[in-house]
């Protein structure tokens, strides 16, 4: 008689064959079998059905840079626009160019406002360096993630079954090993399917805006940067000073005593010298 574990490892199909009641576990198995086998059915039929407009899953993102005349207010506008569609912005980097200025917004925004985010961001907008929208139909990929989640949810379920059945050490880690193994394939498709829910109810849009900088404009701020840094150094070569403060007093008590130590003995030579001097 096959043992558990042989005939999970063949296609997740369990038998409890060779325990005190055979006839309920070949009953067990035949009925994994069929499960298994109306669950692929059902994914199949799920596969070729037509999906009705409605439940559609759609899921909409897309890309703006362009010039800006004045950066603040761009921002002050796009601020504005956020606030009215219930959009908020995910992520923001400013960066600064030898010859532009420009910030990054990723702005997350309820599906059904993306249209107006977009055409409000664009008014005034006279030239898009990018402008990229896109529209991906996810639907074939989500419904079938969610069919094998039902296949896998099934099949753990009879796994826990069979597992209140199991008689010997050999077929309960054997069974408790395939259920560990779905429980990862379930959470990875629940995961998954999170995420495609979470694209799919907030829409992405970067924007990217821009200001050019004149040479001016640039060696001021260059001008700028180079006072502030000194600042900074001169700071920092003070505290490194207070941090050697010891060694410095000594190095001025030992210059101070060998400033002493010379005097002292161009006193005495003189000294000498004027004993030696004949009158």
């Amino acid at each position: 008689m096959k043992k558990i574990a042989n005939l999970v490892v063949l296609g997740f199909l369990v038998s409890v064959v060779g325990c005190s009641q055979p006839e309920a576990n070949d009953e067990g198995s035949s009925d994994l079998q069929s499960e298994n086998t109306a669950s692929q059915s059902e994914i199949k039929e799920n596969k070729n059905k037509k999906v009705p407009t409605k439940e559609l899953k759609i899921i909409k993102e897309g890309d703006l840079e362009f010039e800006s005349t004045s950066l603040e207010q761009t921002r002050a506008k796009i601020n504005e626009v956020i606030k009215m569609t219930g959009a908020y912005i995910s992520d923001e980097s400013i960066s600064s160019y030898e010859s532009r200025s420009q910030q990054r917004l990723e702005i997350r925004v309820p599906v059904e406002n993306f249209d107006t985010l977009v055409s409000e961001i664009s008014k005034g907008v006279t030239q898009f360096d990018n402008k990229n929208i896109r529209v991906l139909d996810i639907t074939e990929d989500y419904v079938d993630t969610q069919s094998r989640l039902k296949v896998k949810k099934a099949l753990e379920l009879r796994y826990k079954e069979l597992l209140t059945k199991a008689n010997t050490v050999e077929d309960i880690l054997a069974i408790e090993e395939q259920i560990g193994t779905l429980r990862e394939v379930i959470e990875s498709a629940e995961g998954k399917l999170k995420l495609y829910d979470d694209r799919i109810s907030l829409s992405t849009l970067n924007v990217t805006y821009y200001q050019k900088t004149t040479a001016s404009v640039r060696f001021s701020t260059h001008f700028q940067d180079g006072f502030i840094n000194g600042w900074r150094n001169l700071i920092w070569v003070l505290v490194g000073v207070v941090n050697i403060w010891p060694f410095v007093l000594i190095l001025i008590i030992a210059g101070f005593g060998f400033q002493q130590s010379r005097k002292n003995k161009k006193g005495k030579l003189k000294a000498e010298q004027k004993t030696q001097t004949p009158k």
